[in-house]
């Protein structure tokens, strides 16, 4: 028979054994939940991905029927005021967040009005949150904040041109107002919207509106240096964006991308 002593020693044998395994099975689930939330992370953000190209596929083409003379889409009072077949971009911008003379809101409801990011077109799934729209009949400018939360801006090109103009003997670059026609739509391989981040907009030793960015073409300009280029490569580093023609096209480095017709430039107003 064995004695008490060599009893209590299997016991400690068998005991020892038992928390062996468990920690064993502790850190295979270890393992097996990091992998999983980083496989859930990858999806929660390849979703995203595909929401923000969803969203500006429909800004894209919310844009070409904004362009279209026979689309019958309320364009706006500076439409009206600059004559037939003719727009401004910051009109389009006003339309799809609902502010100037495109405001309308829940009846009641007054003050800061808080943007759906499920249904607000210009917020990127992926982007910052609590974007909010001021209940006043002013442009997007004055009226969406936070500005660090913007996500989405156009191209600014294609709001402001760069033109220069003579100063006595010398000349200077100014930015003129562009005023758009349904012509625009014969360039599909430019930008229309794409990601941008409000905040280094924001963070400018002088803070820039970042509803509109555009890269630095030349080099004699006022878009040099980039500045008025602040993308977000918040989708696994790239950078998504709307074309005049409809698609949507990614880039690591969109400034240099190839087919991106960023050089394009309406004539700009008289």
């Amino acid at each position: 028979m064995a004695t008490t002593r060599e009893t209590s020693n299997r016991r400690f044998i068998r005991s020892a054994l038992t928390l062996i395994e468990l920690l064993v099975v502790v850190a295979i689930m270890s393992i097996l939940l990091s992998i999983l939330l980083a496989t859930l992370g990858k999806v929660r953000e390849s979703a995203r991905s595909v929401l923000c190209k969803n969203k500006l596929q429909g800004v894209s083409q919310s844009f070409q029927l904004f362009a279209e003379d026979y689309g019958h889409v309320d364009r706006g009072r500076e439409s009206e005021k600059l004559g037939a077949h003719q727009f401004r971009l910051e009109d389009f911008q006003d339309s799809l967040y609902g502010t100037e003379e495109f405001f309308s809101a829940p009846p009641g409801q007054f003050g800061t009005i808080p943007l759906d990011a499920r249904k607000q077109p210009l917020i990127c799934p992926a982007g910052p949150k609590g974007l909010a729209r001021d209940s006043s009949f002013q442009p997007a400018e004055d009226t969406i904040t936070p500005l660090s939360s913007v996500s989405v801006g156009f191209n600014m090109r294609l709001h402001k041109a760069n033109v220069k103009i003579a100063i006595g003997p010398s000349q200077i670059n100014v930015l003129r107002d562009v005023t758009l026609t349904p012509r625009i739509l014969e360039h599909p391989w430019t930008p229309l919207a794409f990601d941008v981040d409000g905040a280094e907009a924001q963070a400018r030793p002088q803070p820039l509106v970042p509803f509109y960015s555009a890269p630095s073409i030349e080099s004699d300009d006022l878009y040099a240096n980039n500045a008025f280029w602040f993308p977000a490569k918040r989708h696994s580093g790239m950078v998504h964006a709307a074309f005049i023609g409809g698609h949507v096209w990614s880039a690591r480095d969109p400034k240099m991308a190839p087919d991106w017709k960023w050089s394009y430039q309406p004539p700009p107003d008289e």
